[in-house]
């Protein structure tokens, strides 16, 4: 049975505990599941308590975390302190972890609140707080192991709904976009989005088009995936073809392909965008599966050396999904054996990512209804859309030409 997803609302102060949010945040996407919080709002917009109730309504884990400072104040409550009792009085699955008297000796001035009020302030709600069982935590690694172990518990005690829900309101996307184009600060100052995306940075509009989507993906493939990967890494998203294609193969025998590589970020010719692969791959088992798979060294678990791409010794690919139903395939490729068995956790942070893209546009399917039917609707755009501008660029002359290596990864 897939594993459900869940939309996890972290709640904090921001500025002095940046770092261990953003920690947090990447490690829940890492899992599979959604990260909300504070950082979709302006905390001193009375009008945004509304839009935070709603999204903790339909969140299916609340995490507080408290450090050091109190935070902003309403009618002289901490927006963090609301959030804590809003969750609490609906009844949310609340896990809190507060900062020890050790941990707090260890903190920097600009990480503590000077002012006498905010410190009585900080004191009461930690007292309220530490009235149910919390969590204590003395320095960012200890909240992080303690972080993964909870929740992964209260995962299996307690399990939620999950995230793929019926949704009208758009929210879910919304953070979304925001979460990918801001709250990891995506795109450094000096660059643009590309002209199709522009209007996602600023919230305004949706992905209502594939084109968008496939812009969105290429900004987080150039600007957040690839720094993090080591020289001579590519990375791919792979989507099936509505129909098998038979094409002349390296050796003149026909060679039947299944999938296409539509965007990468390597211009390598045994790489280039358009090359199809077959049912005999890594990308075939994954997808079929929904699931990922990791083939530290290819030399030994695809010793023909038709199966596998010219300098290619390790690889990682992960479905990405449409709730539970698979839509492409996102793949991690190295030069070196045993480098993506470090990047398995990172991979499943974009498919996640590449997941939620797809999600949004998903919701402009008018014409679909239940996951199943978008799914179909999805994997149909993607490669007509994808096809489409194969055609156009190889009539323009462009880097495709006819692929003629039969590829496993």
């Amino acid at each position: 049975m897939p594993r459900r997803r869940y939309e996890i609302f972290v709640s904090s102060t921001f500025e002095d505990l940046k770092e261990e949010r953003r920690q947090i945040q990447e490690y829940i996407i890492s899992q599979g599941h959604l990260p909300v919080g504070m950082e979709l709002f302006n905390a001193g917009n009375e009008d945004q308590w509304h839009i935070i109730q709603r999204v903790i309504d339909q969140c299916d884990y609340y995490v507080l975390i408290i450090g050091g400072r109190y935070g902003s104040t309403k009618n002289g409550v901490s927006f963090t302190q609301r959030e804590y009792r809003y969750a609490k009085k609906l009844k949310k699955p609340v896990i809190a972890f507060v900062l020890s008297a050790r941990g707090e000796q260890k903190l920097t001035l600009e990480k503590l609140d000077r002012d006498p009020e905010k410190q009585k302030l900080l004191s009461a709600f930690k007292q309220e707080v530490e009235s149910r069982y919390v969590h204590h935590w003395d320095d960012s690694l200890t909240l992080m192991d303690k972080v993964k172990d909870q929740l992964l518990r209260w995962m299996e005690s307690r399990p939620q709904a999950g995230w793929i829900r019926a949704s009208d309101d758009h929210i879910r996307e919304r953070y979304v976009y925001h979460f990918l184009f801001n709250a990891l600060k995506l795109l450094p100052p000096h660059v643009s989005l590309p002209e199709e995306c522009e209007d996602l940075y600023s919230l305004s509009a949706t992905l209502d088009s594939m084109r968008s989507v496939a812009a969105a993906i290429n900004a987080l493939i150039s600007f957040y995936a690839q720094p993090h990967l080591e020289k001579g890494m590519r990375i791919y998203f792979a989507y099936r073809l509505t129909q098998p294609l038979v094409e002349p193969g390296e050796n003149g025998s026909p060679f039947t392909g299944v999938y296409r590589i539509g965007i990468t970020n390597t211009t390598e010719l045994p790489w280039r965008l358009g090359i199809l692969v077959s049912e005999n791959s890594n990308i075939h088992h994954v997808y079929e599966s929904a699931d990922q798979h990791n083939i530290p060294d290819t030399a030994v678990a695809l010793p023909d050396q038709n199966q596998r791409i010219s300098r290619e010794r390790s690889v990682y690919a992960a479905a990405v999904t449409y709730g539970t139903t698979p839509i492409g395939v996102i793949g991690i490729s190295a030069p070196k054996a045993g480098v993506t068995s470090k990047y398995t956790g990172f991979g499943n942070q974009l498919a996640v990512l590449f997941g939620a893209l797809f999600y949004a546009y998903g919701q402009h399917c008018p014409s679909a209804s239940g996951e199943q039917d978008v799914a179909t609707k999805l994997r149909v755009d993607i490669a007509t859309y994808f096809e489409g501008e194969l055609q156009r660029a190889r009539a323009q002359a462009r880097v495709f030409s006819t692929p003629q290596q039969n590829i496993t990864q």
